[in-house]
């Protein structure tokens, strides 16, 4: 199926991303939204520049967050506790110590 297959390959894609900052750990932050350049840069106040961040558009809300999950049972840390249902945008970032 292409859906899940574009999924898939998002979750690689952050999977990857976090692999090369070092590895996923609770230093990085997990959420769902519809804008990701607010929720990082100007709510959570990530420096583009220097920060370690990504985001990937998923299909629809319940696969942006099943991805979410999978992430978490890796050992990230909950960045939003309640998403909108429409929200279709996975993103993490890497907390500064």
């Amino acid at each position: 199926m292409v859906i899940r297959n574009m999924s898939q390959q998002a979750i690689a894609e952050i999977k990857s991303h976090i692999e090369r900052s070092g590895g996923i750990s609770a230093l990085w932050s997990i959420g769902v939204t519809t804008n990701a350049d607010q929720q990082l840069f100007s709510e959570r106040k990530v420096n583009k520049e220097t920060d370690w961040w990504i985001f990937r558009k998923f299909e629809d809300h319940a696969s942006a967050l099943s991805g979410k999950n999978e992430l978490l049972k890796l050992g990230a840390s909950d960045d939003n506790e309640v998403s909108q249902d429409h929200s279709d945008i996975l993103y993490a970032y890497k907390k500064s110590n």
